[in-house]
């Protein structure tokens, strides 16, 4: 995501567009075209002068992360939601702090998504925000409409799972995030959202799994996984995102395959050894055409590759 401002990882929001006479949207018209919108979707609370004042529920249709959670892997997706909100307003602005529930599309069933702050009309303040379940899924900061300050993600049960912080809506600085038992999990360095330095993953004892390189939010230089007991797995070099090489190790520390890539392409084997350190048949791939062998760690065939200019064009496998 080069430059992509770190509220689109978050939400994007139109917070200040209540729906007196419903938001223009397709989705919305589906609902006034039935005459639900006029028995579910009406914006209620008082006015003076034409003024909103004191407290409001507003309708809005908006596009927005929402969290989610599988086994270790806490993730957002981008959806447009019907969003109903709820707070005060001062003066026809917003204050407080606001409520906003997502309905679901057939029941209307209300799901409770996000807490903000506002001040004056502006997100100003914490917000906190919640998986579809209910639980607390992220605590972060507004100043004066932007993202600012200390984010932090949780798991379900309410460990953390990243933490990072924000200027002015971009991440800056290191993005960490954690196993559920508190350990270390990955860190990522990021300059003005844009991914930039050294990303490294560890296992869970400490030891580094994978250690990567950023610069302008793309991979560029050494790539290097480690077997858990910390020697190399593999090894690979990147080029303006592009594979240039790899290299794969037995645990013991042997090398046991070493291939050329071309714009991307799997070109040629290089060097390929058993357990031993013996020199195995690849196959005849030259230039990117021709098979390929792939061997077992006790050395025997058990897949062949054909490729032409780089690509896999059939494929054979063996007992």
């Amino acid at each position: 995501m080069k430059k992509q401002p770190i509220v689109l990882l978050l939400t994007l929001w139109a917070l200040n567009s209540p729906a007196q006479n419903y938001i223009s949207d397709s989705l919305m018209s589906i609902y006034v075209e039935s005459g639900i919108a006029d028995q579910k979707f009406i914006p209620e609370g008082k006015s003076k002068n034409d003024v909103k004042v004191g407290k409001w529920i507003d309708y809005t249709f908006e596009f927005m992360y929402t969290y989610q959670q599988n086994d270790e892997i806490v993730d957002a997706s981008f959806e447009h939601l019907l969003i109903q909100s709820t707070g005060k307003y001062s003066n026809g602005l917003k204050s407080d702090m606001w409520r906003f529930n997502a309905i679901e599309e057939g029941t209307f069933k209300k799901y409770h998504i996000a807490d903000v702050t506002f001040k004056e009309g502006k997100k100003d303040g914490p917000i906190t925000l919640y998986y579809s379940s209910g639980e607390k899924a992220a605590t972060g900061n507004y100043n004066n409409e932007l993202l600012h300050g200390t984010f932090t993600v949780f798991y379900k049960t309410g460990e953390v799972a990243s933490r990072f912080n924000i200027v002015d809506d971009r991440i800056q600085g290191i993005l960490t995030y954690f196993y559920r038992t508190g350990e270390k999990k990955a860190s990522l360095h990021y300059t003005t959202g844009i991914r930039s330095g050294e990303y490294t993953v560890y296992y869970k004892n400490g030891l580094i799994k994978t250690k990567k390189h950023y610069v302008n939010d793309t991979l560029q230089g050494e790539a290097t996984q480690y077997y858990p007991s910390g020697g190399i797995q593999e090894k690979a070099i990147y080029k303006n995102g592009e594979f240039q090489s790899w290299k794969y190790y037995y645990e013991s520390g042997q090398l046991w395959v070493h291939k050329e890539y071309k714009d991307g392409r799997y070109y040629n084997i290089l060097e390929l050894y058993d357990s031993s350190g013996n020199p195995l048949d690849h196959g005849t791939l030259k230039d990117g055409t021709g098979t390929v062998k792939y061997y077992t760690e006790d050395a025997k065939v058990y897949f062949i590759r054909t490729f032409e200019d780089g690509r896999i064009i059939n494929e054979e496998r063996f007992d």
